[in-house]
């Protein structure tokens, strides 16, 4: 346990053993023939020398101040997917958030299941580049499709070779979709603004084509067009087609 610990935390463990081992020695001597006064109990002793280091390690070294949290439960509460891989791209572990992405995708594998199997077939819609840089995956989640930024961390042995990869997945979808509203609000008003600087300059016909062609691009339509009805309300008169949908026509 010491030899684990970093920082204040490794004061905290040497404080805590030697205070264990006060007591622990001197009930030794006191049950075996390695007692130098036989028959002493040097136990009032030990719990003084371990309410002074319990003394010192809660004032000095805040010893219930400083509390460890431990890394498994900050792993299994993250929002994120977690997925540990060995060195043949095998789930070994992962936390609650990514047994809940594994268990709505298409293939639906249970913890169970999942450790052990190649990432490729866990999780098909990851591909394999995504295991040597970041990028974004889209992962189908039930009904719905998710976007994830999904980050890769190797895993080193003492030898300092690759023994494995932890590999994150971030859901961005909100973000994705209100960047994407916030594209269309910005390019809606950028075409409202042309729309109205251009307008006084343009022809009838071109002030068709003009505004058609920024409705679609606003609304990321594949086809646009406008139709004029005639005064006496009987007919219906097929004005323009947008840009796209002319150059599709007549390919």
């Amino acid at each position: 346990v010491y030899l684990r610990q970093k920082g204040p935390y490794r004061s905290q463990a040497l404080a805590l053993l030697a205070a264990a081992l006060a007591t622990l020695i001197t009930t030794l001597l006191y049950l075996t023939p390695w007692n130098p006064i036989p028959g002493v109990d040097f136990s009032p002793l030990a719990f003084t020398i371990t309410g002074t280091i319990l003394a010192f390690s809660i004032a000095r070294l805040q010893l219930f101040d400083l509390t460890p949290v431990a890394r498994d439960t900050i792993i299994e509460t993250m929002a994120d997917a977690v997925l540990v891989l060995d060195n043949k791209r095998r789930i070994v572990d992962l936390n609650n958030a990514a047994q809940t992405l594994l268990s709505h995708t298409p293939l639906s594998h249970t913890p169970e299941q999942a450790i052990g199997q190649p990432i490729a077939l866990a999780l098909p819609a990851l591909p394999a580049t995504a295991l040597d840089e970041p990028c974004p995956v889209e992962i189908r989640v039930g009904d719905s499709v998710h976007t994830y930024d999904v980050h890769t961390n190797p895993l080193y042995d003492r030898e300092r070779k690759i023994g494995g990869r932890v590999i994150v997945l971030h859901d961005v979808t909100e973000r994705r979709q209100a960047e994407h509203q916030l594209s269309n609000e910005l390019a809606r008003a950028t075409g409202l603004y042309e729309l109205y600087t251009r307008s006084s300059n343009l022809s009838d016909r071109e002030l068709y084509d003009f505004a058609l062609n920024q409705a679609v691009k606003i609304t990321d339509s594949m086809i646009g067009f406008f139709h004029l009805v005639s005064e006496d309300e009987e007919e219906i008169i097929l004005t323009t087609w947008n840009q796209e949908a002319l150059r599709s026509c007549t390919a």
